[in-house]
């Protein structure tokens, strides 16, 4: 899991790696998506070959949000699904607001 500012956005690659985690520099040969289960948190812009832009949807969207990577081989080996989660945080401070209190009498009645 990993934090997201609701008025930023990043970009998440994936590639094929060996058992050990090490790529294979061999592209891959099937298809590649990335979905969320969760819209109104996330919007995913996804390229078709392992790279999605993962952007928060903001105005005061928050939580966690599932995103899903699947890479399906053309050669109909075992489907790869990848889940995890995207927790769309508060921004960080870009001004101030200012609450007034009710308003109270000065001088008694």
């Amino acid at each position: 899991m990993r934090d997201l500012r609701q008025d930023k956005k990043f970009t998440r690659t994936y590639a094929p790696v060996d058992e050990f985690g090490t790529p294979t520099g061999v592209p891959f040969d099937g298809t590649q998506t990335f979905t969320t289960a969760n819209p109104e948190l996330l919007n995913v812009t996804d390229h078709g070959d392992g790279s999605a832009e993962v952007a928060a949807v903001g105005g005061g969207a928050l939580g966690p949000a599932d995103l899903t990577f699947t890479a399906t081989p053309n050669s109909g080996g075992p489907v790869v699904v990848i889940p995890d989660t995207i927790n769309v945080i508060v921004g960080d401070a870009e001004g101030f607001a200012a609450t007034d209190s009710p308003d109270e009498e000065v001088t008694p009645d």
